[in-house]
C-alpha cells in the first residue's frame, strides 16, 4: 500500500472505533447470557408485558445481528480501492489522476466509517436497553427513547454526503 493510500488519522481512528464497538456489543451480551435465567422473554406486547418466553440463547445471536452494517463497512473500507464503485459516488472518480482519486475514495470511506461508528453506538446503547428490558421483565418506556437517535442520524448524514460532494468536486477541481 502507498503511503498515499492509507486513511487519515481520523479514519484510522474511526476504523479503531468500530472495530472496539462490535467487540463491545459481543461483551455486552455474553454478559447478559451469563446473568439472564435459562428462559426469558423474547416479546413484548404493545402494554409493556412480556407476551413470549424462549431460550436465552438467542441473546448470543443479537451481536451479530447488530454488527452486520459494521463489520461489511469494515470490510469495504479495507478493500476499498477495489469497492469504491459499490458506494455510487456521483463523481466520476474514474476521470481523476490516481492522487485525487485515492483522496476523493478516502473521505469517501471516512464518512462511510463516521456514519457506521454513531449508528454502531445508537446499535449498542438499543442492544443494552434490550437486555435491561430482558432482564426486567417488561419494555419500559424509556426504551422506545433508545429508537430515536438512529432516525434521527440519517437526516444530518444525508445533509453531510452532499456537502461533502460539493466540497470533493471544489477540491478536486470539477
Amino acid at each position: 500500500m502507498l503511503i498515499s493510500e492509507e486513511l487519515s488519522e481520523k479514519g484510522r481512528l474511526l476504523v479503531v472505533g468500530n472495530v472496539l464497538v462490535v467487540i463491545l456489543m459481543f461483551l455486552v451480551a455474553f454478559y447478559y447470557y451469563l446473568i439472564l435465567p435459562e428462559v426469558i422473554p423474547t416479546h413484548f406486547s404493545f402494554g409493556g408485558k412480556p407476551d413470549r418466553y424462549g431460550s436465552k440463547d438467542w441473546i448470543l445471536i443479537m451481536p451479530f445481528l447488530f454488527s452486520m452494517a459494521q463489520i461489511t463497512i469494515l470490510i469495504l473500507t479495507r478493500y476499498r480501492f477495489r469497492t469504491w464503485k459499490l458506494l455510487n459516488v456521483p463523481i466520476d472518480l474514474n476521470k481523476l489522476d490516481e492522487k485525487k482519486r485515492v483522496t476523493a475514495i478516502n473521505r469517501y470511506f471516512e464518512f462511510l466509517l463516521m456514519f457506521s461508528f454513531e449508528l454502531g453506538l445508537c446499535l449498542l446503547l438499543l442492544e443494552i436497553g434490550m437486555f435491561e428490558c430482558i432482564k426486567m421483565g417488561k419494555l419500559a418506556l424509556w426504551f422506545y427513547l433508545l429508537l430515536i437517535p438512529i432516525f434521527l442520524l440519517i437526516i444530518p448524514y444525508a445533509i453531510s454526503y452532499s456537502k461533502l460532494n460539493e466540497k470533493l468536486k471544489k477540491e478536486i477541481g470539477l
